[in-house]
């Protein structure tokens, strides 16, 4: 399952948390899910959406909970409507490639993303190659949930805007290039 399904799943049931989804209120709303499913935080989209599917009646009144409590925290930090996240993720990946375009900087980004790239690769490595003894799990599944969600955001820099746009396209009739 990817988040784009987890975000139309949860749109019904809890809007604020699907809208933050993808929004750099992501972490937020993870661990809201995370907490009212009861899952380990930093669970993926295939976790949370089977916890979805498999809600139990309490479950989704702690949902009902989290989305009020994220509801409120995002109303103070100046969204009055739930729309108004999906307008400000998109005018931030607009700002973001309108920045690409205007500086011409076309090495600090992609070595970012390499760096990422490797640290990902680095620490999967060393967590599968050596026996993490049982005190260090916790620092070393931090650092590995920090990794992926860096690695998401890289990816979906490079990937996802304009993929997501041209699968748009195609869905409304057009013919993206994406």
């Amino acid at each position: 399952m990817t988040w784009d399904k987890v975000r139309t799943v949860l749109g019904t049931i809890a809007p604020w948390i699907a809208g933050s989804l993808g929004t750099p209120a992501t972490g937020a709303a993870v661990k809201l899910l995370c907490d009212a499913f009861g899952l380990a935080p930093g669970a993926g989209p295939d976790a949370i959406g089977a916890a979805i599917a498999s809600a139990t009646p309490d479950q989704l009144m702690a949902l009902r909970m989290a989305e009020m409590k994220h509801q409120e925290f995002m109303q103070q930090l100046g969204y009055q409507h739930v729309e108004q996240l999906a307008a400000t993720d998109a005018s931030d990946r607009a700002s973001a490639r309108d920045r690409e375009i205007r500086t011409g900087d076309k090495w600090t980004p992609r070595a970012i993303a390499g760096m990422v790239v490797v640290c990902y690769f680095a620490v999967q490595w060393f967590v599968l190659d050596h026996v993490v003894p049982a005190e260090m799990r916790d620092i070393v599944m931090r650092t590995l949930g920090t990794l992926d969600a860096a690695l998401g955001m890289v990816l979906n820099y490079y990937y996802g805007g304009s993929h997501d746009a041209a699968q748009q396209q195609q869905q409304q009739g057009g013919a993206g290039n994406g």
